[in-house]
């Protein structure tokens, strides 16, 4: 089984070429905590944890025990899913743009030209503050 981390990232990741869902199928983002405004970051923390690798092993096998029993399949928590929707969203402004009210209304027996529905597409993009780029993948947001 092989697998790849990444940790301690600011931003989420992005696929070049990617245009399927497989790309974010493969990546559990995971939050931590704040940091609290009094806590003192321990310099020697590294040598407490040193002291405590025989519990973190058993911590780390115990897991993978639970891992082999569950199909290699993680559980994913509802914070971990919300964390993987936003970051499909950040990544394709187009399914914010889907959820938006007072863009454009979806109507049975109704029919839009992509033109148009590209120029609604362009206006919420200037109102959202989205600029799109010469090559339709390229979004950048602007905060």
């Amino acid at each position: 089984m092989y697998s790849r981390f990444a940790c301690f990232g600011n931003c989420s990741l992005h696929a070049l070429h990617d245009k399927s869902n497989g790309f974010y199928r493969r990546q559990l983002l995971l939050t931590t905590r704040e940091q609290p405004a009094d806590r003192k970051d321990d310099p020697f923390l590294i040598d407490k944890l040193r002291t405590e690798r025989d519990g973190i092993f058993l911590w780390a096998l115990e897991g993978l025990h639970r891992l082999i029993k569950n199909n290699y399949r993680f559980t994913i928590s509802q914070r971990t899913a919300d964390n993987l929707e936003a970051a499909m969203e950040q990544g394709n402004n187009i399914l914010a743009f889907l959820k938006s009210e007072g863009y454009f209304e979806v109507k049975t027996g109704t029919k839009c030209k992509s033109t148009d529905f590209y120029k609604v597409y362009m206006r919420w993009c200037q109102d959202n503050l989205v600029l799109q780029t010469e090559n339709p993948h390229d979004i950048i947001i602007v905060k």
